[in-house]
């Protein structure tokens, strides 16, 4: 018996929307973990339930999105043959659990540092809020280490950073080149948005910022 097509729209729109709730209420737990580091302040990492919920937000921040979906989709399918597209929805979650709780069991040796940056250009995020600056999305090459970025506000991010495989950044006042190399790789990592505080910091990222990054 064919299915019917109204009927598999409304499920469909159901299933992304049991998903966005879902996140919603995930977003409404670390609220104040999220301010916090608007403000500068990124202890609660320590703390072990405040932590613990951010590291599992932080996660699935990373696995949520399209890009990360067609990445990982893309792949298995040409590596193993397998087609995982209609269950990645769940397995996204999944994997954000077990990444998440891997995050809060090695918060000492890769703990959360704070990023703030005092130059004139803001930091920009896009559909892909988070990204390994020790790794390179468009390329199969797999990365050895992880140092992934997240920014909360045009003058404060924060950075999962390995302390025995720095990425450098963490402790350093930032730089014009320094914002610029990461607003390019933010907007390289994208899909289809990019959000800013201004027009002109988005388009202050010329195409040779871009690739040079």
């Amino acid at each position: 018996m064919a299915a019917n097509p109204e009927l598999v729209a409304r499920l469909d729109e159901q299933i992304v929307n049991a998903e966005e709730d879902f996140h919603s209420s995930l977003e409404g737990n670390v609220a104040p973990q999220i301010e916090a580091m608007r403000q500068g302040d990124v202890s609660f990492f320590a703390d072990k339930y405040r932590g613990a919920k951010f590291a599992h937000f932080l996660a699935l921040q990373h696995f949520r999105t399209n890009a990360m979906k067609t990445r990982v989709i893309t792949r298995l399918r040409v590596r193993m043959g397998l087609d995982v597209s209609r269950a990645w929805n769940v397995l996204a979650h999944i994997i954000a659990s077990n990444v998440g709780f891997t995050f809060y069991l090695e918060r000492k040796s890769n703990p959360l540092a704070l990023l703030t940056n005092n130059t004139a250009l803001p930091f920009i995020t896009s559909d892909q809020p988070t990204i390994n600056l020790l790794g390179a999305s468009d390329t199969d090459v797999v990365p050895e280490h992880l140092a992934l970025y997240y920014p909360v506000s045009p003058t404060r991010a924060v950075v999962l950073d390995a302390i025995e495989q720095p990425c450098g950044l963490v402790g350093k006042v930032l730089t014009d080149n320094d914002v610029k190399s990461l607003n390019a790789q933010v907007l390289r990592a994208s899909v289809l948005q990019v959000f800013a505080s201004s027009r002109d910091a988005l388009e202050g990222i010329s195409a040779q910022q871009l690739h040079s990054a």
